[in-house]
């Protein structure tokens, strides 16, 4: 019957009878395990000796009546047990082996379905194999699993109980917890250990005479603000620097064996010099710490060793705690209050039923925080003092807590501030903790009601926790608005605050350690394995800290790497960087040159900080963001002409001087690369000033790969037409064979060009450039001559240009005076075309006549032509007034134009009749009669009457 149970447990001396009988039901009471010790029935050879009996497991199916027999070697007479479901074993049995049985290591052996062994998990014993100590014989007694089948419980008999607690981690069993019930006088024996059927970290255990209750925690591996992952495994504390090597468990870079096994551990925080306690179950404390002596297996790493042992037995005041010494050895969790350069103040928690937890502040090692059933919290201050905690308390209580002294802390800072003269408000304290129920607490505040994981970050500002459920995620909170954090807003109007989005990771991963001095965060996947990610939530705050503070060198370095655009050192507090030595700073940190032109190339008229990485406002302080805030409207449009500009000017000093400004000998053209870079960014690009640059070089290798670097940033055919316009050919073919030029076009024309005379050649190069004022001055200085210069001249428009060359030579001069009164004349520009011809020496009269009459300046017309000597038939004259007076207009230009129609007529064609018929037209009939009166004419005079 599945649901029989014993009447009694079996003596401890009775249940290590070799040939008992034992069973085990699977908890689904489909199948039963059954251990017992058969014996060969092979007599065939009688002169032969018997064999050996073997134990042997049979399983039995319930329904189908199946049965597998399972022959294990060295298998001990303890009970086997089974595991719960879910599990990929079944059963699990005590196993040597040593071939004489109990003499051997110990291991649990886990058996699969199909009868097939399944991993082992080995027993942590004073009696294993190749220890030189002489220790008393241990038996196992009972072996039994919790409820979720990751917690295995064994119960050990020597001349004392023992009951240790396994742990599976990525296919691995550590020993995490051992307990030891033996004073130095009286002892008492484990008799029978059970795993409550609600909490799988309950486990109950039966002495002979009295009962006791145990909650096991699984704690994460302790990890050190140095990115030291510690991981208990019995007598045995793992290290893996994870800063120097992402090693998963079971595997590790170093380790350190212990007199006994560990039972809680604590170090100092990041502040301090890395040291850390442990406390094991034979009431000792071990100090540990990082030595430099050695020869680590990992470079960069210091594996710790082992300082002072201390009897905690011996400790004054031990026995006032009142603890029956049959309910095992009094320390249980052990903390640092407190420590310097040469002492650590120790405190040790003797009341397994009260406190659930211990935590010291992670900013400060002053107090202790505790962690009561009922979610108080308890504070023990240097001096001795436990009172309950000014911080408040938690809704439920939290096995993980970690506090805050100072909330308003320096984000950046990595240094503890003592306070023995100060008091710091309570108000700025903050507890945060996570419930067993995985949510997580920021004193009575609810920050998440699913997270698996969470630590605290003082290098980076941030509270970091993993979520549970479909869409796990990696959400941080910065520490400066912890107090201001509304959950009821939701993640995303909580990002939109200070935050950055939050990372989406794997189902079932757990936050394993946050580097204090890069943006990078270490998971552990359900699988077992670690990786390591940089988020941006962590990337890009951690990036504008470093640039706050001056390393240049850091701040480009992971931005190279997380591909995070690199106008932000310049954007982030422009005023900084050009004009109080940011500049200076960036050249003198930055030793690669490739990073220099990566930085420059990368530049854009834009703030990156208005839109792509805005600052949050706990990183940039009120003056930075009042300092930018008033330049942005300046600066931005011509940002990259400004760093450019600054950039290369800060390198050019540092060549003449020798030195950078950090104080490294450089040589001259080190920073030639980077110069070109910022004559190619600038718009327009300067490549002239870049290719002189280049031409000054005297290092024939060093001008090639200039060049071959020049034609990779800008356009190839504008390199090589500002290569030919300096009249370099050499340069240029250099250029054109770097680029993607057909030789069979650049080669013949070089070539000719080379033949030509010097004059002449530019004369051809500027007018492919279209520089025409430049070729028309090579075309002078050519000799050639002068028609070919005046039809250049008309050409292009540059008779200015040509009076300035030409103005010694007074005839050619006119001839230029002349031609720019034709073409003049040929624009509609008649009136500057009459001035120009007037101007000339001498007058061209002819021009100045046509361009008079074509913008109807009839008194210059006349003028030149008296100037001329030139008679002017009456039938011109009528034919200029009646054009004058034909003009449409307004009627005041109507009327003054009969009014100079009758003008001509009268002065140059004396045709009074004509003219006081245009006085009548323009309804000037006082002027008509006047005039017909002054030549006498009365019988005009009447028809203007």
């Amino acid at each position: 019957d599945p649901c029989l149970f014993a009447l009694r447990d079996i003596p401890a001396k009775e249940a290590i009878e070799p040939h008992a009988i034992s069973f085990c039901w699977r908890p689904d009471s489909s199948s039963l395990a059954v251990s017992t010790m058969d014996v060969p029935e092979d007599r065939s050879d009688d002169s032969k000796p018997s064999p050996k009996p073997l134990r042997r497991i049979r399983t039995y199916n319930r329904t189908t009546l199946d049965l597998l027999s399972v022959d294990v070697a060295n298998l001990l007479p303890v009970k086997p047990t089974w595991a719960p479901a879910g599990c990929s074993h079944y059963v699990g049995a005590v196993q040597s082996t040593s071939a004489r049985g109990r003499q051997g290591t110990l291991q649990v052996t886990f058996l699969e379905p199909n009868g097939l062994r399944h991993r082992e998990c080995k027993i942590h014993n004073s009696g294993a194999a190749g220890t030189t100590k002489s220790v008393e014989k241990e038996e196992v007694t009972v072996i039994a699993f919790n409820l979720e089948g990751d917690l295995l419980a064994v119960t050990i008999l020597s001349p004392y109980g023992k009951v240790q607690l396994y742990h599976r981690n990525n296919y691995h069993w550590y020993l995490k917890y051992e307990l030891r019930y033996y004073d130095g006088e009286t002892s008492s024996v484990v008799s029978s250990i059970k795993f409550s059927d609600e909490d799988p970290y309950q486990v109950m255990y039966m002495f002979r005479w009295e009962s006791s209750t145990v909650y096991y925690r699984n704690k994460q591996s302790g990890k050190s603000s140095s990115v030291l992952a510690m991981a208990v495994d019995g007598k045995t504390l793992n290290f893996t620097p994870l800063d120097k090597a992402i090693v998963p468990p079971p595997m590790y870079a170093s380790s350190l064996a212990l007199p006994a096994p560990v039972v809680s551990v604590s170090t100092r925080p990041s502040f301090y010099h890395e040291k850390s306690i442990e406390g094991e179950s034979q009431n000792e404390v071990e100090f540990i710490a990082s030595m430099s002596d050695g020869n680590p297996l990992t470079p960069g790493f210091s594996p710790p060793l082992l300082l002072a042992v201390v009897d905690s037995r011996a400790l004054e005041g031990n026995q006032e705690c009142g603890e029956p010494s049959a309910l095992g050895s009094i320390l249980r969790d052990i903390t640092i209050i407190d420590s310097d350069d040469n002492s650590l103040t120790v405190v040790a928690v003797t009341s397994p039923e009260a406190a659930s937890g211990k935590h010291s502040f992670v900013d400060n090692l002053i107090e202790l925080k505790v962690s009561i059933n009922n979610g108080s919290l308890l504070e023990y201050s240097r001096g001795g003092v436990i009172e309950p905690s000014e911080a408040g308390h938690l809704l439920e209580p939290c096995p993980w807590i970690s506090g805050l002294y100072d909330a308003n802390i320096d984000s950046t800072s990595t240094s503890s501030r003592k306070a023995d003269n100060e008091h710091v408000e309570p108000s700025k304290r903050l507890v945060i903790g996570l419930a067993s129920r995985f949510r997580l607490y920021c004193g009575e505040r609810l920050l998440s009601n699913a997270s698996s994981s969470f630590d605290i970050s003082l290098q980076h500002g941030f509270l970091t926790h993993v979520t549970l459920g479909s869409r796990p995620q990696l959400r941080f909170i910065p520490l400066a608005v912890l107090r201001d954090f509304d959950p009821l807003m939701g993640s995303d109007e909580n990002m939109a605050l200070d935050g950055y989005e939050p990372r989406n990771v794997e189902r079932g991963a757990r936050l394993v350690a946050i580097f204090p001095t890069t943006p990078s965060v270490v998971l552990q996947m359900p699988r077992g394995n670690l990786e390591s990610i940089s988020p941006r939530a962590l990337v890009l705050p951690f990036i504008m800290l470093k640039i706050r503070s001056g390393d240049y060198h850091t701040s480009l370095d992971i931005m190279r790497r997380q591909r995070v655009d690199m106008n932000l050192v310049v954007d982030f507090d422009p005023v900084h960087f050009l004009e109080q030595g940011g500049a200076e700073q960036f050249v003198g940190q930055i030793e690669r040159i490739d990073h220099i032109n990566l930085f420059l190339s990368g530049l854009i008229d834009v703030d990156t900080t208005l839109w792509k990485y805005p600052v949050p406002s706990w990183i940039k302080t009120a003056d930075e963001f009042h300092r930018v805030s008033s330049i942005q409207s300046i600066e931005t449009p011509a940002k990259v002409n400004n760093v450019c500009a600054k950039m290369r000017e800060v390198m050019l000093e540092a060549e003449r001087s020798g030195t950078t400004p950090s104080g490294k000998i450089v040589k001259d053209g080190h920073f030639l690369l980077p110069i070109l870079s910022t004559f190619a960014k600038e718009s327009p690009p300067k490549l002239e000033e870049a290719l002189l640059l280049i031409k000054q070089s005297a290092v024939r290798e060093q001008v090639q790969s200039s060049i071959q670097y020049l034609a990779f940033l800008a356009d190839y055919s504008l390199i090589f037409d500002t290569a030919i316009g300096i009249y370099d050919f050499d340069l240029a073919k250099a250029v054109a064979r770097h680029s993607q030029m057909d030789p069979k076009v650049y080669l013949p024309m070089l070539k000719r060009w080379k033949e030509l005379p010097e004059s002449t050649a530019r004369f051809e190069v500027d007018v492919k450039l279209k520089r025409y004022e430049s070729a028309l001055r090579h075309l002078v200085a050519s000799g050639e001559a002068q028609d070919a210069c005046i039809e250049f001249i008309e050409a292009h428009g540059l008779h200015k240009l040509g009076l300035q060359l030409f103005d010694n030579d007074e005839t050619f001069s006119r001839s230029i005076m002349v031609s720019l009164g034709e073409r003049l004349i040929t624009e509609k520009n008649s009136q500057e075309a009459l001035t120009v011809f007037l101007a000339s020496s001498p007058k061209h009269l002819d021009g100045a006549k046509r361009a008079a009459r074509a913008c109807g300046d009839w008194k210059a017309y006349f003028a030149c032509c008296g100037e001329g000597n030139e008679t002017v038939d009456c039938e011109l004259v009528a034919t200029i007034a009646e054009s004058i007076s034909s003009k449409m207009g307004s009627i005041q230009e109507q009327r003054k134009g009969f009014a100079d129609a009758a003008r001509i007529l009268l002065d140059y064609g004396q045709d009074v009749a004509y003219a006081i018929d245009m006085y009548i037209s323009g309804h000037m009939w006082s002027e008509g009669r006047r005039i017909a009166h002054m030549y006498k004419r009365s019988d005009l005079a009447k028809k203007c009457v």
